[in-house]
């Protein structure tokens, strides 16, 4: 199983949806872990219905840090 981890920085720009379904499309992980989200869960949860993902465990942010994703 292939696992795939980003430091994305920032998952509110809209760019970075498209930027992981290629990145996706060409790796294909089994698992992809995503660090420094800067978003609450509701984001995440469009992101993983929009990446494909049947499941997903996220930590939120806290102010202006962190948040990590588990798909």
């Amino acid at each position: 199983m292939k696992v795939l981890s980003w430091n994305c920085r920032d998952l509110v720009n809209l760019r970075v949806v498209p930027v992981l379904k290629d990145i996706l499309g060409v790796h294909k992980p089994g698992t992809l872990f995503l660090s420094k989200t800067l978003v609450h869960s509701n984001r995440v949860e469009e992101i993983r219905v929009a990446l494909g993902f049947q499941k997903v465990f996220v930590v939120d942010k806290d102010g202006r840090s962190g948040g990590l994703a588990l798909f």
